[in-house]
């Protein structure tokens, strides 16, 4: 996935580089889009962390938000903490991951059980760069949305800006994450506005 993001231009483009990719993608904005409660499994208490600064991002943009760490204090950053899955309180709408890809099938094991028991836990999420193959064969199998290698940040902010696009595009480079290409790209982010302002 690539983004380009552009405040001169207040634009988002998404950049899907297969079929798979992009029907992830609309997942992953529908998912988000409906969804209000948040579990961060690895939420850090070191800024400058993506499992720290993301979570934090997050929760001021109207998403409640609970992190999960054993080891962290009972608040980071204003965002309540609790050592375990099964202390959140919250009915959980999304439960989303900050954990290397080796830690995610017994994470999801745990969030499975839970779904069993309490009936929450509609979708999980692993962060981009964390990939479980036998994590999306058991959420299917439950049916729970699984949306995996997926910044939920960069989602976010697709969704605040009104005239964001998602394409399906070959592309002759990869940038993976957010990051500001107004400059480098600009010659075709005026021609996406165009196509956008007809």
């Amino acid at each position: 996935m690539v983004v380009i993001e552009s405040p001169a231009y207040e634009l988002i483009v998404l950049f899907a580089e297969s079929d798979m990719a992009h029907d992830m993608m609309e997942l992953a904005i529908e998912t988000l889009r409906s969804s209000i409660n948040i579990a961060v499994v690895g939420l850090s208490r070191y800024p400058g962390k993506p499992a720290h600064d993301i979570p934090v991002l997050i929760s001021r943009k109207g998403y409640n938000v609970v992190g999960i760490n054993p080891s962290a204090p009972s608040s980071i950053a204003g965002i309540e903490v609790v050592g375990s899955l099964i202390e959140v309180e919250l009915d959980i709408d999304i439960l989303c991951l900050f954990r290397p890809s080796s830690d995610t099938d017994a994470i999801i094991d745990e969030a499975l059980e839970r779904r069993e028991r309490d009936g929450d836990v509609h979708c999980i999420w692993l962060q981009e760069g964390i990939t479980s193959k036998e994590g999306a064969r058991k959420c299917a199998e439950a049916g729970i949305t699984y949306i995996e290698d997926s910044c939920i940040y960069v989602i976010q902010q697709y969704l605040r800006w009104s005239h964001s696009v998602v394409m399906r595009l070959p592309l002759p480079y990869k940038v993976y994450g957010t990051q500001l290409l107004a400059d480098k790209h600009s010659h075709m982010i005026r021609s996406l506005r165009k196509c956008i302002d007809r």
